[in-house]
């Protein structure tokens, strides 16, 4: 039965993570890298449980049981933790990586993160509930909303963990910070504001959290595809012309004309002294210099 019960609480991560990959159209990351990073969310679940644990205590004594308290516990006691460590995972093994070269690589490199926590958060919680039956319900209800809630995360996370790459390539120092500070404010924002409304004893907020869990979801897959879409390598910025002029500066080199090869009577072109051009008229179209008379 626990088996049964593992394999249905995998099952949607890895659903998931398969869809992202094919995702990746231009060129799919090696397995081994996606594996590690895949192994680095799984393993994140440890330093979460001990700062939740944390966290917890220091709020609950310094908020009581209060509306602040569940506030506080749901947006930097769970998200900011939860997406923080991931976030930590995802820099350490993917950011120096020479396979990180595509934007859409963030989001591919986020997800496998995200669900590898969610992996071994789904099969704790419902190889923990008391029967069998209880535990395959749990099971399905996580695999329509908490599994696929840190997936989305990791598609934002990874969004703009991508910008923040192709920036620092740029040297866009102002689009890097910007990109950087969004790469954990935006999961966290979802995940706290997801949690917070499962966590109030409120039924108007059990209806506004169903509308933002099908905005939030709707909203992801269209980014997916349009990220995947508009996937492009990471380009350096072209440099800007130096201020410097190059010597001999142009000015001069337009006063240089090459000697004009010299006109015979009987020719009926000729090169203008001033410009070199080659005319046939009386005058040059170009400068207007009259055609020189020419020796008899």
């Amino acid at each position: 039965m626990d088996l049964i019960l593992t394999a249905a609480a995998a099952a949607p991560a890895i659903v998931l993570m398969a869809y992202i990959y094919r995702k990746d159209g231009i060129e799919h990351e090696p397995i081994r890298l996606l594996f590690a990073l895949f192994l680095g969310g799984c393993v994140s679940v440890v330093p979460v449980m001990v700062c939740e644990l944390f966290a917890d205590s220091l709020l609950l004594s310094m908020f009581g049981d209060s509306v602040t308290y569940i506030f506080m516990e749901n947006f930097f006691g769970v998200a900011l933790i939860e997406e923080g460590w991931k976030l930590i995972f995802l820099i350490a093994i993917a950011w120096k990586s020479k396979h990180f070269d595509y934007l859409f690589d963030g989001i591919v490199y986020a997800v496998f993160v995200s669900l590898g926590f969610a992996l071994v958060e789904n099969i704790l919680y419902v190889t923990g509930e008391g029967s069998f039956g209880d535990g395959l319900a749990l099971a399905g209800s996580r695999a329509l909303l908490s599994v696929p809630l840190h997936c989305f995360c990791g598609v934002f996370m990874g969004f703009f963990f991508g910008q923040a790459k192709d920036a620092k390539i740029n040297g866009d120092k102002s689009a890097y910070k910007h990109a950087k500070v969004m790469t954990i404010t935006v999961p966290v924002a979802i995940h706290g504001f997801y949690d917070f409304c499962l966590s109030m004893d409120s039924e108007l907020l059990i209806i506004v959290f169903f509308i933002f869990v099908v905005a939030i979801y709707v909203y992801a897959f269209k980014r997916v595809a349009a990220s995947a879409k508009e996937d492009r390598a990471f380009r350096a910025a072209v440099p800007a012309e130096s201020s410097v002029e190059a010597w001999p500066p142009q000015s001069m080199m337009n006063q240089y004309v090459a000697p004009a090869p010299q006109a015979t009577a009987s020719s009926t072109n000729w090169y203008c002294p001033n410009c070199g051009s080659s005319n046939s008229t009386s005058y040059c179209p170009n400068c207007g210099t009259p055609r020189p008379i020419m020796p008899h």
